[in-house]
């Protein structure tokens, strides 16, 4: 045995086994594996290191499909012509793989004895039906035209999709991104991230922004949210106890101002009802004020006209240019009559140029036939000197052109300009002064937050305003106390970096500033904190684009969003730039489809000629026809035994003496470890592949001799599923009091513990496919797997499929049982049953024990027997009743489970949940809430808070409170 290097390492404790290189799945190619049951990466990757002669652990977790990698794995050992024994402590867990291979008609290679007490004449005919096939299976037509063409087609879909999983100069690919998107879709709108961002946004950055992100969403829930802290207005970075007692004596001294501004506001706003007390209609109505207390004209009706303020500049540049029209007319009916002014001042200016053009004598006549076309317009004959007349003819044409410019205005203005007429320059400036008064007062009227359907009567109010309402007491007091709080504003964002601007700006502004501050002042001692909280802040100003980091300063982002919204963003950003730079936008889902559905199809076909390619392999020594049947002595007489049924020789002996023939019959042998050592002498078999199941159930004593028959070793367990254990086995009568299971501190050391302790190289199953629901495995996945099971998004809307029943039972000590929980278990059972739909759904029991289990049982079989002929095999599966101890390995759609333990008859609640509180029993618990496809419906005596854990020896029992606040409330438990 020890030249066996596996079996040297257990027994020398020899930690320095052989390890392969690493092979990728991309680099296996079809004839490498074959595996007929679907299969995902992380099995592929285990059936080929298998076939490839390594040693090593296999990891599977609960619903990770162990035992269908198993099958696989077997089936490709057997395609590549490889001897196997497979070795599980429990028959179920041969039977499980025997039905995945019988399924594929591979079944009838194998020898499948588990029991030792298993009749001779059972054997012997699994080896008659083989002898009787009539000679090899023939091999498949197209086998490697099929290979072929799967690898054409995985290489086409291979360049389509792959630079779906490149990260290129992004943190996350857009494979990536697609799933952290869709994992944070719920949490607000996206931010877009530049490419620039983007491509220098490294993973130390990211590392380094999600715990700061974490940390300033938590920090800030102390203050209830950022923007509605009481501090939000303190913005010092550098904090001392000195410059906390100042600045909380600076807000105690603004306290009384706020309220008497709460006041003011209350007796200015309130009593008109018409506009919002906020900080923005407190300042722009002191200004409206201020204005309005000037005195002069205005012009109500302009106060709510919206067009009114859009046109300012053009009105504006329209009056000024009209004043000026006026100036310049001004000047000209000095010298010249209304009629000048309609006159051609162009053709006019021309006429006069072209006359001083002239030598001396034509242009002296031509000047006298002007001045005499303009004498009838002329008020003297000093206008018409010649000196005088350039000048009047240029300001005359400049009119006329101005004319023309204001005719361009648009409707509105030359409306506006008709509606306002003056005639004279000094009107036309009080025009203009007027106007600038009016929009002052309108910008601030229509910026003004009113209460609903309140404008026009403020417009309105407004316009009412006398003398005496303007210089009122009330105005007076509102207008002190303003520019008094104003002023103070100033000086505290200049000395103390104080900004009150940052405080919302919502209704009851001051009052509600007042109560805030009054809270801060009381809070004084979480400044220190706050201060940290801007640190924190500007730190992330650092990684993330400041825009985005005001996003949450300003409540656009909420504290509880605040890491998922980053990461969706971050993932739609990526996602945007990728899908543009590759064209992935532009791929066809049709097209893809079809490519799969064929790809799927073809390895379909493959698979099923890969089975059959396997029979042919396996059977192509048998025996053709009774003629080399005949020839061969070895054959004819165990053929001759088969038929007598083995009379007279043990079963040993008949794998003693016709050791080649048998093992060549059935290259694959399932057995249990006793089973090996009982049947198999270590001289007469061995094996290329030696893949044990269950192997935290085998202690590693019994394993030994089964190792030492084979090359390599594949150990399949759960390290954190069920040890070896005499846990039943030493508590007599199944008495469950405290000292009945004293002596049992722990369990025994199984071959999986061993092998974990030497080392051996470690292969995990990743995907989780059992349950139905992820909350089915949530509780597993997140206590003993640190989350790291991938499992799919739950096809129902419902929050979670497991459910908790209060039971209000009594647990029985000395003889281990719940009657009342029993009772409700059968009761939702014959429920089940006689419903037409939940009759579709099979169904598990799993109790803590094997006292509660017989209850059960009882108790089921009596209601049972009244149905008659009723379907006692619901979803097809027979209904099981099994206990912590036995049930590792089965599976139902529905688990409904009865922790049995609670109250006893003088209401005490003992801390011994049996072999729960061993050490390490917390696994019992792993496994028997993993065994539901679709429903857990958990009955307890027991509320999470019964169960002082923290008293308890061992860890059981915070596990199982924890558990039980689980199914009770939900995720937040976990």
């Amino acid at each position: 045995m020890l030249s066996n290097k596996i079996v040297s390492s257990f027994v020398n404790a020899d930690r320095d086994l052989p390890s392969d290189e690493e092979t990728s799945t991309q680099e296996i190619k079809n004839d490498d594996v074959i595996f007929p049951l679907s299969a995902d990466s992380s099995q592929i990757k285990a059936i080929y290191d298998a076939d490839k002669g390594e040693s090593f652990i296999l990891d599977g977790p609960p619903g990770t499909g162990k035992s269908q990698t198993i099958a696989n794995m077997i089936v490709n050992l057997l395609y590549h012509g490889k001897k196997v024994l497979f070795v599980a402590e429990k028959e179920v867990a041969l039977d499980v793989v025997k039905r995945r291979l019988d399924d594929l008609s591979l079944g009838q290679f194998t020898l499948e004895l588990a029991n030792i007490q298993e009749p001779k004449s059972q054997v012997l005919e699994t080896y008659q039906k083989l002898l009787s096939l009539g000679g090899p299976v023939a091999n498949p037509d197209g086998f490697d035209e099929c290979s072929q063409k799967i690898e054409e087609k995985q290489a086409e879909l291979n360049s389509k999709i792959s630079s779906l999983h490149e990260k290129r100069e992004f943190l996350y690919s857009p494979y990536q991104a697609i799933l952290s998107y869709l994992e944070n879709e719920n949490s607000g709108d996206v931010y877009a991230f530049s490419y620039e961002f983007l491509t220098n946004f490294s993973e130390s950055k990211y590392e380094k922004t999600l715990p700061l992100l974490k940390d300033i969403a938590s920090t800030s829930l102390s203050f209830d949210s950022y923007l509605s802290s009481p501090f939000l207005g303190f913005q010092g970075r550098s904090y001392s106890m000195e410059y906390r007692d100042s600045m909380k004596k600076e807000i105690d001294g603004v306290l009384p101002l706020l309220e008497r501004l709460k006041l003011d506001l209350y007796n200015v706003f309130n009593r008109q009802k018409q506009l919002e007390e906020t900080y923005n209609n407190a300042k722009r109505y002191a200004e409206i004020l201020e204005i309005l207390r000037e005195g002069g004209k205005k012009w109500p009706e302009y106060y709510l006209d919206e067009t009114f303020l859009e046109k300012e500049n053009e009105i504006r540049s329209a009056l000024k240019l009209a004043i000026d029209i006026t100036k310049n007319k001004e000047k000209i009916l000095v010298s010249f009559n209304e009629s000048f002014l309609n006159q051609n001042g162009e053709e006019l200016e021309k006429e006069f140029l072209l006359a001083e053009s002239l030598s001396f004598f034509p242009r002296h006549k031509a000047l006298s036939l002007l001045r005499k076309k303009l004498k009838p317009f002329a008020k003297s004959k000093e206008a018409l000197k010649k000196d005088g007349l350039k000048d009047e003819l240029e300001l005359l044409k400049r009119i006329q052109e101005q004319n023309k410019e204001l005719a361009a205005f648009d409707s509105y203005v030359r409306f506006f300009l008709k509606n306002h007429p003056f005639l004279t320059y000094p009107d036309g400036e009080e025009v203009l002064h007027v106007f600038e008064t009016t929009i002052k007062i309108a910008k601030n009227t229509l910026s003004l937050d009113y209460l609903p359907n309140k404008k026009n009567a403020f417009a309105s109010y407004l316009s009412d305003l006398d003398q005496g309402s303007l210089f009122s007491k009330t105005q007076n007091a509102f207008l002190k106390d303003f520019y008094d709080f104003k002023k103070k504003k100033e000086e505290l964002l200049l000395n103390d970096s104080f900004d009150i601007d940052l405080y919302p700006d919502d209704n009851k502004f001051f009052g509600v500033l007042f109560s805030k501050l009054r809270s801060a002042s009381g809070r004084i001692g979480s400044l220190a904190e706050w201060t940290s909280l801007l640190l924190k802040l500007d730190d992330l100003e650092t990684l993330l684009p400041k825009e985005y980091v005001s996003l949450f300063k300003t409540g656009k982002i909420k504290e509880k969003d605040l890491l998922s919204n980053f990461e969706k963003s971050l993932a739609n950003s990526i996602l945007s730039y990728r899908l543009k730079e590759d064209n992935l936008a532009l791929l066809s889902s049709k097209e893809m489809n079809n490519l799969i559905h064929q790809y799927a199809n073809d390895i379909l076909e493959f698979s099923n000629l890969a089975t059959v390619m396997t029979a042919a392999k396996i059977s192509s020594s048998y025996p053709r026809d009774a003629f080399h049947f005949a020839e061969s002595t070895s054959f004819n007489q165990l053929a001759k035994l088969c038929k007598n049924g083995g009379r007279g020789v043990s079963l040993r002996q008949i794998f003693h003496n016709y050791k080649d023939i048998i093992q060549n019959l059935t290259p694959c042998f399932m057995m249990s470890p006793i089973s090996v050592s009982q049947f198999l002498d270590i001289h007469d078999y061995h094996f290329d592949v030696v893949i044990f199941d269950e192997a935290s159930q085998i202690p590693t004593s019994e394993a030994i001799s089964s190792i030492a028959r084979g090359d390599s070793v594949v150990i399949a367990g759960d390290e954190e599923q069920m040890p070896p254990t005499s846990f039943f086995t030493t508590t007599i009568g199944n008495n469950d009091s405290d000292n009945a299971f004293s002596s049992l501190d722990e369990d025994l050391e199984s071959l999986l513990d061993d092998a974990l302790v030497l080392g051996l190289p470690r292969k995990r199953l990743l995907w989780h496919y059992r349950s139905r629901h992820e909350s089915l495995i949530a509780f597993s996945n997140n206590k003993f797997y640190d989350n790291s099971l991938l499992t799919f998004p739950s096809p129902t809307n419902d929050e979670k499929a497991v459910s908790y029943r209060y039971v209000k039972g009594l647990y029985e000590r000395g003889r281990g049982v719940n009657r009342n929980e029993a009772k409700e278990v059968v009761k939702e059972i014959l429920r089940r049953l006689k419903d037409k739909e939940l009759r579709t759904h099979s169904i598990g029991v799993i109790t803590f024990n094997e006292a509660q289990q017989n209850v059960i049982e009882d108790m089921l079989d009596k209601e049972t027997s009244k149905l008659g002929n009723g379907n006692l095999e619901p979803g097809g599966e027979k209904i099981f009743i099994k206990n912590l101890e036995n049930v590792q390995g089965d599976e139902r759609d529905v688990i409904l489970f009865s922790t049995t333990y609670g109250p006893d008859k003088n209401g005490t609640i003992s801390l011994n949940f049996g072999p729960l509180s061993l050490k390490k029993g917390e696994r019992r618990l792993n496994v028997a809430v993993s065994r539901a496809r679709e429903e857990m419906i958990v009955f307890s005596s027991l509320n999470p808070a019964d169960i002082k854990a923290e008293r308890a020896k061992n860890a059981g029992a915070q596990y199982l409170k924890d558990f039980l606040s689980f199914a009770k409330f939900g995720y937040d438990y976990l």
